[in-house]
Protein backbone atom coordinates (compact mmCIF):
# COMPACT_ATOMS: atom_id res chain seq x y z
CA UNK A 1 0.00 0.00 0.00
CA UNK A 2 1.21 3.33 -1.04
CA UNK A 3 3.42 4.55 2.31
CA UNK A 4 1.60 7.83 2.45
CA UNK A 5 -2.28 6.38 3.50
CA UNK A 6 -0.59 4.79 5.91
CA UNK A 7 1.32 7.71 7.68
CA UNK A 8 -1.89 10.05 6.96
CA UNK A 9 -4.16 7.55 8.35
CA UNK A 10 -1.76 5.54 10.90
CA UNK A 11 -3.08 2.70 9.96
CA UNK A 12 -2.20 -0.76 11.97
CA UNK A 13 -1.37 -3.73 10.10
CA UNK A 14 -4.73 -5.26 10.73
CA UNK A 15 -6.32 -2.46 9.47
CA UNK A 16 -4.24 -2.68 6.07
CA UNK A 17 -5.00 -6.46 6.11
CA UNK A 18 -8.94 -5.96 6.04
CA UNK A 19 -8.49 -3.04 3.32
CA UNK A 20 -6.29 -5.50 1.31
CA UNK A 21 -9.11 -8.41 1.47
CA UNK A 22 -11.50 -6.18 0.37
CA UNK A 23 -9.35 -5.04 -2.30
CA UNK A 24 -8.56 -8.41 -3.55
CA UNK A 25 -12.10 -9.49 -3.41
CA UNK A 26 -13.09 -6.53 -5.42
CA UNK A 27 -15.80 -5.91 -2.81
CA UNK A 28 -17.82 -2.78 -2.57
CA UNK A 29 -20.37 -4.15 -0.14
CA UNK A 30 -19.57 -6.66 2.62
CA UNK A 31 -20.93 -8.13 5.64
CA UNK A 32 -18.89 -8.27 9.06
CA UNK A 33 -19.51 -12.17 9.29
CA UNK A 34 -18.38 -12.57 5.54
CA UNK A 35 -15.03 -10.80 6.84
CA UNK A 36 -14.53 -12.66 9.71
CA UNK A 37 -14.67 -15.70 8.15
CA UNK A 38 -12.22 -15.10 4.99
CA UNK A 39 -9.57 -13.33 8.10
CA UNK A 40 -9.97 -15.60 10.37
CA UNK A 41 -10.47 -12.73 12.83
CA UNK A 42 -11.66 -12.73 16.41
CA UNK A 43 -14.84 -11.05 16.20
CA UNK A 44 -14.01 -7.88 19.37
CA UNK A 45 -10.62 -7.14 17.18
CA UNK A 46 -12.79 -7.08 13.62
CA UNK A 47 -14.79 -4.59 15.10
CA UNK A 48 -12.11 -2.54 16.44
CA UNK A 49 -10.65 -2.39 12.85
CA UNK A 50 -14.40 -1.67 11.52
CA UNK A 51 -15.17 1.04 13.77
CA UNK A 52 -11.34 2.73 12.68
CA UNK A 53 -11.91 2.39 9.18
CA UNK A 54 -15.25 4.24 9.46
CA UNK A 55 -13.78 6.98 11.61
CA UNK A 56 -11.24 7.50 9.08
CA UNK A 57 -14.38 7.54 5.89
CA UNK A 58 -12.59 4.62 4.34
CA UNK A 59 -15.86 1.72 4.82
CA UNK A 60 -19.44 3.36 5.95
CA UNK A 61 -21.64 1.11 7.55
CA UNK A 62 -25.18 1.01 5.73
CA UNK A 63 -28.40 -1.74 5.55
CA UNK A 64 -26.33 -3.73 2.98
CA UNK A 65 -23.18 -4.54 5.73
CA UNK A 66 -19.95 -2.47 5.48
CA UNK A 67 -19.28 -0.55 2.08
CA UNK A 68 -16.32 1.71 0.73
CA UNK A 69 -16.73 5.54 0.58
CA UNK A 70 -15.23 7.41 -2.16
CA UNK A 71 -12.37 8.03 0.23
CA UNK A 72 -11.95 4.03 0.61
CA UNK A 73 -12.45 3.55 -3.28
CA UNK A 74 -9.47 6.28 -3.80
CA UNK A 75 -7.42 4.15 -1.59
CA UNK A 76 -7.64 0.90 -2.58
CA UNK A 77 -7.18 2.23 -6.79
CA UNK A 78 -3.63 3.35 -5.34
CA UNK A 79 -2.74 0.33 -3.68
CA UNK A 80 -0.14 -1.75 -5.54
CA UNK A 81 -1.46 -5.15 -7.33
CA UNK A 82 -0.04 -7.55 -5.65
CA UNK A 83 -0.87 -11.82 -6.28
CA UNK A 84 -3.92 -12.69 -5.22
CA UNK A 85 -5.21 -16.38 -5.01
CA UNK A 86 -6.44 -17.70 -8.48
CA UNK A 87 -10.26 -17.83 -9.01
CA UNK A 88 -11.14 -20.44 -11.48
CA UNK A 89 -13.87 -20.89 -13.43
CA UNK A 90 -16.27 -23.33 -12.65
CA UNK A 91 -19.50 -23.35 -14.38
CA UNK A 92 -21.06 -21.09 -17.19
CA UNK A 93 -24.55 -20.46 -17.96
CA UNK A 94 -26.70 -18.23 -20.09
CA UNK A 95 -29.38 -15.96 -17.67
CA UNK A 96 -33.05 -15.96 -19.40
CA UNK A 97 -33.29 -12.56 -21.12
CA UNK A 98 -36.49 -11.67 -19.63
CA UNK A 99 -35.12 -12.14 -16.15
CA UNK A 100 -33.64 -9.25 -14.55
CA UNK A 101 -30.09 -9.85 -12.97
CA UNK A 102 -31.06 -7.03 -10.60
CA UNK A 103 -33.56 -8.97 -9.12
CA UNK A 104 -31.84 -12.12 -8.97
CA UNK A 105 -28.87 -10.09 -7.32
CA UNK A 106 -31.65 -9.04 -4.79
CA UNK A 107 -32.96 -11.86 -4.00
CA UNK A 108 -30.02 -13.40 -3.56
CA UNK A 109 -28.07 -10.77 -0.99
CA UNK A 110 -27.36 -12.07 2.34
CA UNK A 111 -28.43 -15.36 2.00
CA UNK A 112 -27.00 -18.44 3.30
CA UNK A 113 -27.12 -22.09 2.29
CA UNK A 114 -25.63 -25.01 2.44
CA UNK A 115 -21.89 -24.68 3.70
CA UNK A 116 -22.02 -21.46 2.01
CA UNK A 117 -22.19 -18.28 4.24
CA UNK A 118 -22.77 -14.82 2.40
CA UNK A 119 -19.45 -12.68 1.97
CA UNK A 120 -20.31 -9.98 -0.53
CA UNK A 121 -20.54 -8.09 -3.43
CA UNK A 122 -19.52 -5.20 -6.25
CA UNK A 123 -21.51 -3.95 -9.04
CA UNK A 124 -20.13 -1.85 -11.67
CA UNK A 125 -22.07 -0.84 -14.85
CA UNK A 126 -21.54 -4.33 -16.62
CA UNK A 127 -21.21 -6.63 -14.30
CA UNK A 128 -22.61 -7.94 -10.53
CA UNK A 129 -20.63 -10.06 -8.25
CA UNK A 130 -21.61 -11.74 -5.72
CA UNK A 131 -19.49 -13.84 -3.14
CA UNK A 132 -20.03 -16.97 -0.92
CA UNK A 133 -17.57 -18.10 1.44
CA UNK A 134 -17.67 -21.56 3.08
CA UNK A 135 -18.13 -22.02 6.91
CA UNK A 136 -14.41 -23.08 7.02
CA UNK A 137 -13.28 -19.74 5.49
CA UNK A 138 -11.47 -22.21 2.69
CA UNK A 139 -13.53 -21.44 -0.01
CA UNK A 140 -14.75 -18.59 -1.57
CA UNK A 141 -17.27 -19.23 -4.57
CA UNK A 142 -18.28 -16.39 -6.75
CA UNK A 143 -21.49 -15.74 -9.32
CA UNK A 144 -20.90 -12.83 -11.61
CA UNK A 145 -23.80 -12.00 -14.14
CA UNK A 146 -23.04 -10.23 -17.02
CA UNK A 147 -23.72 -9.51 -20.55
CA UNK A 148 -26.71 -11.99 -20.47
CA UNK A 149 -24.42 -14.54 -18.80
CA UNK A 150 -23.91 -16.56 -15.28
CA UNK A 151 -20.21 -17.78 -15.02
CA UNK A 152 -19.07 -19.44 -11.40
CA UNK A 153 -15.71 -19.35 -9.80
CA UNK A 154 -14.48 -20.64 -6.84
CA UNK A 155 -10.61 -19.92 -5.32
CA UNK A 156 -9.00 -21.58 -2.56
CA UNK A 157 -7.95 -19.62 0.15
CA UNK A 158 -5.74 -22.62 2.07
CA UNK A 159 -4.93 -25.91 0.05
CA UNK A 160 -8.23 -27.69 -0.77
CA UNK A 161 -8.25 -30.33 -3.28
CA UNK A 162 -10.19 -28.70 -6.61
CA UNK A 163 -13.17 -31.38 -6.18
CA UNK A 164 -14.42 -29.06 -2.88
CA UNK A 165 -14.42 -26.01 -4.84
CA UNK A 166 -16.27 -28.49 -7.47
CA UNK A 167 -18.66 -29.18 -5.45
CA UNK A 168 -19.71 -25.83 -3.53
CA UNK A 169 -19.91 -24.22 -6.87
CA UNK A 170 -22.47 -26.95 -7.89
CA UNK A 171 -24.02 -26.25 -4.27
CA UNK A 172 -24.37 -22.30 -5.20
CA UNK A 173 -25.35 -23.35 -9.45
CA UNK A 174 -28.14 -25.32 -7.59
CA UNK A 175 -29.75 -22.73 -5.53
CA UNK A 176 -29.25 -20.51 -8.26
CA UNK A 177 -31.22 -22.79 -11.00
CA UNK A 178 -34.08 -22.91 -8.24
CA UNK A 179 -34.22 -19.25 -7.78
CA UNK A 180 -34.54 -18.73 -11.87
CA UNK A 181 -37.09 -21.19 -12.29
CA UNK A 182 -39.07 -19.64 -9.87
CA UNK A 183 -38.74 -16.15 -11.16
CA UNK A 184 -39.36 -17.46 -14.45
CA UNK A 185 -42.76 -19.18 -13.14
CA UNK A 186 -43.93 -15.94 -11.72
Amino acid sequence: MDETWTNVLELKEQDIDVIHVIYIEHLTHFTFEGLKRRLKIHPETLSRILVRLTDDEILEKTDNGYSLTTKGKQLLEQQNHQSTPARVPVLQSFVPPELSVDKIASDLKGKWFGSLRWLGYSVSEETVELKWITTNGEIIVSAVFTAGMLQIYSKAISETDFSARLSVSYQLMGYLTKLISKAENN
